[in-house]
Order: structure tokens, then C-alpha cells, then sequence
């Protein structure tokens, strides 16, 4: 959502065609369609949304490889969060009340893990029986990362940190070749949460340690050595 913002006075578009998008990607994985087929609706998505010169949204990392192959000339811009925030942030986005619509829509959408949905009752248990539901989560953070960075083309992509946005502004203009003054900086921290829940606060710090050093200590020494789970606990409390 940050980066479309930032790139609002160009063709910029956030998770355009989402659904027809993720059904395209989940047919791909269970072999129903091939890569070549998966090529031809990015390149129809693309029209439709107007050739835009900003494409942002999640689920580009599932076809990855296949734009870095199909447009040679397209450079590629990854943000990271810590997993510390990241779980955060995602447990209070995915309880927002206002949300009971969205979570019945993305059954069968591409959703990336299996976590109670639907209603705001149902999601309760999400919260209630966090210990449940962890793993699933930082493997996810940890997995989709490491693929990530393994498929971005080597000399066409920058890999930026998701708090630091407002302050890279100049370097990703740099980056895509475009002025900064082009870019819209206050758009930098779009579609933040209405509440937090603090969620890491609701579990015993020794299991959360296990849990985070298990999945994420290798990704959080190489882009976060300062940030540790202690230090988030004690800065959001």
C-alpha cells in the first residue's frame, strides 16, 4: 500500500485483479495450468491495469521468477519487516472488526496460512490460543523471505526496510531513475492498523524466544542485528 502511495503521480495500482490473480496462482500450483499460461495472464493483467509503472501487491512474489524473466527491463523493489512487528501488526490488521467480509472473501483466495476466519467470534480463537498458531505464522515470514530474495534478479532490485521507507526516498527514486520530488513522501506509512492488540505481550517471553530463534534468527542477524524480541517488548509496552 506504502509503495503505490508513494508512487500516486505515476500509473501505480496495489494488488490489481487480486482474486482472479491469486485463483491464476493456485491453479499453477496444483498443476492445472501451465507456465506459459501463467505468462499470458500477467501480460493480459497488465493491460487491464493499464501498463502501470508501479505494480504493487503481495502476491507478486509467487510468480517472481517469471517477470524477472518476462520484462528484463522491470526493476524490483522488496520491502522487509522484523517479524516482531510483522506479527503484530498482522494479528491486530486480521482482528479489525470491520474485517468479517474481507476474511469470508479470501476463502479459497490464495490465503497463505490456515488460521480460524470469518466472523470476529470466530477469530477470537486466533487470539485466545495464540501459542496454537504461532509456528505457522513465522514460518510463513521466514519461508516467503528467503524465496523471496533467492528469485529478485541480481542488479535490478532494492531491498528496503519497511519502517525506514519515509527515509529512502531518494534512494529508491535513484534506483527506478526518476526525481524524489516526483514521489509522494508522506504516503510512506499507509494502511496501518486502527488498534493494536499486542499480542507478543500475551505470551511467556521464554516460548516466544524459542519460537522466534527458531524461525527467524537467521533473516533477523542479516537485516535486523539491533532488533531483539526484548527490545520490541519493552518499546510497545
Amino acid at each position: 500500500v506504502s509503495l503505490s502511495g508513494i508512487f500516486g503521480n505515476y500509473r501505480s495500482c496495489h494488488e490489481f485483479d487480486q482474486w482472479e490473480t491469486h485463483q491464476t496462482v493456485i491453479k499453477h500450483k496444483k498443476g492445472l495450468i501451465s507456465k506459459k499460461q501463467v505468462c499470458e495472464y500477467l501480460k493480459r493483467r497488465d493491460l487491464m491495469a493499464g501498463l502501470p509503472e508501479m505494480d504493487s501487491a503481495n502476491f507478486n512474489r509467487h510468480y517472481l521468477d517469471i517477470l524477472a524473466d518476462e520484462y528484463p527491463e522491470a526493476k524490483f523493489i522488496c520491502l522487509i519487516r522484523d517479524c516482531y512487528s510483522w506479527l503484530d501488526s498482522y494479528i491486530s490488521y486480521f482482528m479489525e472488526p470491520e474485517h468479517d467480509a474481507i476474511q469470508s472473501r479470501e476463502i479459497g483466495n490464495g490465503f497463505p496460512f490456515d488460521l480460524p476466519r470469518g466472523s470476529l467470534k470466530e477469530r477470537e480463537e486466533l487470539v485466545n490460543n495464540f501459542h496454537k498458531y504461532i509456528d505457522t505464522l513465522l514460518s510463513f515470514w521466514a519461508y516467503s523471505y528467503k524465496d523471496i530474495f533467492e528469485k529478485l534478479p541480481h542488479g535490478r532490485s532494492l531491498i528496503v526496510k519497511t519502517q525506514e521507507i519515509s527515509g529512502k526516498v531518494d534512494e529508491i527514486a535513484s534506483f527506478v531513475g526518476i526525481s524524489p520530488e516526483s514521489l509522494i513522501k508522506e504516503n510512506s506509512h499507509l494502511n496501518k492498523s486502527k488498534r493494536n492488540i499486542h499480542i507478543l505481550h500475551t505470551l511467556d517471553y521464554s516460548f516466544l524466544k524459542v519460537k522466534f530463534d527458531t524461525h527467524c534468527s537467521g533473516l533477523m542477524d542479516e537485516y535486523f542485528p539491533d532488533y531483539s524480541l526484548k527490545g520490541y517488548l519493552d518499546h510497545t509496552t
